[in-house]
């Protein structure tokens, strides 16, 4: 299984594009927001569907981690962090062109007000794509 599509959360370095994508993972899961910062690799099931999330994006290297990722955990939607443009586009292109996926940019702009609630509302953002 292929996903059939792929959400990308993209924007300049420290946005809190990951810590964004960790409470997709809770929201996912059904679980508390935990606020966490690390970068993790998560599968999680969400109204009958099978999704990947890798929360690393900073450049290309990671970007072919998190594809190898999801082609080693098959799903139907995958989910990733990457940077405003360069090298980490030109793989989620690739990926989406070799699967045949949809992709999903959602552009992560600074925005002002509370760290956790500009974040969540992010998520929530991410989670509608779904």
């Amino acid at each position: 299984m292929t996903p059939h599509k792929i959400i990308v959360l993209y924007g300049r370095g420290n946005l809190g594009k990951t810590r964004t994508l960790r409470m997709v993972i809770d929201i996912l899961n059904g679980e508390p927001i935990s606020y966490t910062t690390s970068d993790t690799q998560a599968i999680c099931h969400y109204n009958d569907l099978t999704i990947a999330v890798a929360t690393k994006g900073d450049n290309a290297a990671e970007l072919r981690a998190n594809v190898s990722y999801f082609k080693s955990h098959p799903c139907d939607i995958a989910i990733t962090a990457a940077r405003s443009r360069g090298g980490t586009h030109d793989v989620i292109k690739a990926y989406a062109q070799e699967t045949g996926a949809e992709v999903v940019w959602i552009y992560k702009r600074a925005e002002a007000g509370a760290e956790n609630a500009v974040n969540l509302k992010w998520a929530e953002r991410v989670v509608e794509e779904i």
